[in-house]
C-alpha cells in the first residue's frame, strides 16, 4: 500500500513539473488542433493578388477533401496545404508589375495556378511568449485579433521554390521584409459559448489600432524570395499581393 501511494505521489509530481514547464514556455499544456474550411477572396484588381480557384466547380477548400489540409496546429498557428499528387485544387497567384524597380538579374515569378504539399500557406507567431494567443483561442469576447508572420510558398515546374513573405524573415534576416504587411487574424463569429467558429486572415497595413509593430504602410505588400537550389535564396522584390481568407471551424 505504501509503495502504491509513493508511485501515485511521484506520478502527480511529474505531472506538476510538466504543467510548470508548459507554463514557463508561455504555452497552454494542451492547445487542441482545430480543422478548417478555407475560402480565398480577391480583394484587389481581378488580375492581381492571391485568389481562390473555382474552375473545378467548387469554392471553399475543405479540410480532408481532395488532398487538402487546413488547420490550426498545437502551437496555435495556421497551416493550409494542397497535395498536388492527389488533388486538382490549386490557388491563383496573379503577379502585377514589381512594386519597386528590380535589378535586371532578378528572377521574375510567373502567374498561374499552384499547390504544394509541404508549404502552401503557413504562419508563425510574432511573439514567442505567453502574450501570443493561439489562433483557435481567439474570441469575440476576449482577444479578437492576432498578428502573425505569414508565408505562401510553392515549387514551380522548374523546381524553384517561391516564398511570398508577409513580414516573415528568411535567410537569417539578410533579406529585408520590414516594408511588408503582417498577417492579421480576426475572430469574426462565435458559437453560443463564445468559442470562435469563424476567422478572417488578411495582410494589413498599420492602422494604429493593431498590435503589430510597424506592419508596413501598404496592405498586401509581400517580399518574394526564390530558391532555385538548396541553400540559395534570392531577393525577387516587393509585390502587391492582396488576399483575404475566411476560415470556418469544421
Amino acid at each position: 500500500m505504501k509503495r502504491r501511494m509513493s508511485m501515485v505521489v511521484a506520478f502527480a509530481f511529474c505531472l506538476g513539473l510538466a504543467a510548470i514547464g508548459a507554463s514557463a514556455q508561455g504555452k497552454s499544456a494542451a492547445t487542441p488542433t482545430v480543422y478548417l474550411n478555407v475560402t480565398i477572396w480577391p480583394t484587389g484588381p481581378s488580375d492581381t493578388g492571391i485568389q481562390g480557384d473555382a474552375s473545378d466547380g467548387t469554392g471553399a477548400y475543405l479540410h480532408g477533401s481532395k488532398g487538402i489540409s487546413a488547420f490550426f496546429n498545437g502551437d496555435g498557428e495556421l497551416i493550409f496545404r494542397i497535395d498536388p499528387k492527389t488533388s486538382a485544387r490549386r490557388v491563383w497567384f496573379r503577379y502585377p508589375s514589381p512594386y519597386e524597380d528590380l535589378p535586371t538579374s532578378a528572377n521574375h515569378p510567373t502567374s498561374g495556378l499552384y499547390a504544394d504539399a509541404t508549404s502552401l500557406l503557413t504562419t508563425v507567431a510574432v511573439r514567442r511568449d505567453a502574450s501570443y494567443e493561439p489562433l483557435q483561442n481567439l474570441s469575440v469576447l476576449g482577444t479578437t485579433t492576432e498578428c502573425v508572420q505569414l508565408q505562401w510558398g510553392y515549387s514551380d515546374a522548374g523546381k524553384t521554390f517561391w516564398s511570398h513573405n508577409f513580414h516573415r524573415p528568411q535567410s537569417a534576416g539578410t533579406i529585408d521584409v520590414n516594408q511588408t504587411s503582417y498577417g492579421v487574424v480576426t475572430c469574426t463569429a462565435a458559437d453560443v459559448n463564445g468559442k470562435c467558429v469563424m476567422w478572417e486572415v488578411e495582410p494589413k497595413a498599420d492602422s494604429g489600432s493593431l498590435q503589430c509593430a510597424g506592419n508596413g504602410t501598404v496592405p498586401g505588400l509581400a517580399r518574394l524570395i526564390d530558391t532555385p537550389a538548396r541553400g540559395q535564396r534570392n531577393d525577387s522584390g516587393l509585390y502587391f499581393l492582396p488576399f483575404k481568407l475566411t476560415l470556418v471551424r469544421k
